[in-house]
């Protein structure tokens, strides 16, 4: 369609032209200038309108959420009796999430969750130190895919839960964020990574049925800022 609007409105940009004026009046000498004047105005309009159809498509296109993912790489210290996490995993466990999206507080508040798409990988940094990397991925079912990306500037807080084997191998029931570093990539195309480099303590306590413990932290943060244009 775009390109059907530029053809019809270059038409009218050839009537417009004294050459192409003179030989259209050779072949109807009935027709009046007004006459083409008009036709001209009316190609334009008609070319300048598909145009601008293909292109608001495009833009409701584009600004859609159709796929949204991220990945996380996180330096982090504590004391532990023996290594508290897996030394290798094998396959991802696709009903876990290591990273959320939280609008509001409270029993009203809204959560987006990715979850685990890949095998994560934790790498041992020194006696007390380690890095946890992991890919999240929003499932194409789930809120906002298919909503206008915009909505996603609401959400001014990220949490994030790190996953151990078991809470008696550490000395201490918590960890040391050093360093994070998450990647956030909207329809393939990638944001403004988000960096902190400050010290954030994240308990580790096990949640609801589950006999694995988690260190769990959050952040606040303007996703307008990290989330590409």
């Amino acid at each position: 369609m775009f390109w059907l609007g530029i053809g019809i409105a270059l038409i009218a940009g050839i009537l417009s032209i004294g050459l192409a004026r003179k030989r259209i009046k050779e072949r109807f000498p009935s027709l009046a200038e007004l006459h083409l004047d008009l036709v001209a105005l009316g190609l334009l309009i008609v070319g300048l309108v598909l145009s601008s159809i293909h292109h608001l498509g495009n833009m409701a296109e584009y600004s859609t959420v159709k796929e949204l993912y991220a990945i996380l790489e996180v330096e982090f210290s504590g004391h532990w009796v023996e290594q508290p996490y897996p030394k290798q995993i094998l396959s991802p466990v696709d009903n876990q999430f290591y990273v959320y999206f939280k609008r509001g507080s409270g029993p009203d508040a809204t959560v987006v969750k990715l979850f685990a798409s890949q095998p994560y990988n934790f790498a041992t940094l020194d006696s007390s130190r380690a890095s946890f990397t992991s890919r999240q991925a929003l499932r194409p079912s789930d809120y906002p895919v298919g909503k206008n990306r915009r909505v996603l500037w609401a959400f001014d807080t990220i949490g994030f839960h790190i996953p151990f084997l078991h809470l008696k191998d550490f000395r201490e029931p918590k960890i040391i964020v050093q360093v994070l570093k998450l990647d956030l990539v909207l329809n393939g195309v990638h944001g403004e990574p988000i960096r902190i480099e400050s010290p954030i303590a994240a308990p580790i306590r096990t949640y609801g049925n589950s006999a694995s413990p988690w260190g769990s932290f959050e952040i606040q943060v303007d996703l307008s800022e990290h989330l590409p244009e």
